[in-house]
């Protein structure tokens, strides 16, 4: 008897009726315009809507508003279309070309020096800079205060 009841929920869910997919917790943020690439998404652009089993795919979907919101769009977000996990990024805090200020601290010791970043980068990503002192290329981490950090990575 159960068999049955999954067997007839999963095919509505198939079929595509709504009741059911909200029943079946399908209630997904959706983008309500078009959203571009580079696009910062704000709550104005997103509601919550049912959605069909058929149209979520095999894709890891964003579960809830919050995981969209301040977030930047990779790709083109069509409206009344789930929005999957690897089409949106956190926005980059430090821009390809941008002046930044290298740390290196280690110890008691704190160096500081200026550099142009080759990479844009978003806290706790790796990025490559160049010293415009010496004029050397390294590897450092992008800080939440927009710096990068050297040394120890």
């Amino acid at each position: 008897m159960l068999i049955r009841v999954l067997a007839a929920l999963a095919a509505a869910i198939i079929a595509g009726g709504a009741g059911v997919a909200a029943a079946a917790g399908l209630i997904l943020p959706v983008p309500i315009v078009t959203i571009y690439p580079g696009e910062v998404i704000d709550g104005s652009m997103v509601e919550e809507r049912a959605v069909r089993a058929a149209g979520v795919g095999r894709q890891m979907m964003v579960q809830d508003r919050g995981g969209l919101i301040g977030k930047t769009a990779r790709r083109t977000l069509l409206p009344g279309q789930p929005v999957a996990a690897n089409a949106i990024e956190t926005p980059p805090l430090v821009a390809r070309g941008a002046a930044v200020a290298i740390v290196f601290e280690e110890g008691g010791l704190t160096i500081l020096a200026q550099a142009k970043s080759l990479e844009a980068g978003s806290p706790g990503d790796i990025v490559r800079v160049r010293n415009l002192d010496s004029g050397i290329m390294v590897n450092a981490v992008v800080q939440a205060d927009g710096t990068v950090r050297v040394g120890q990575l």
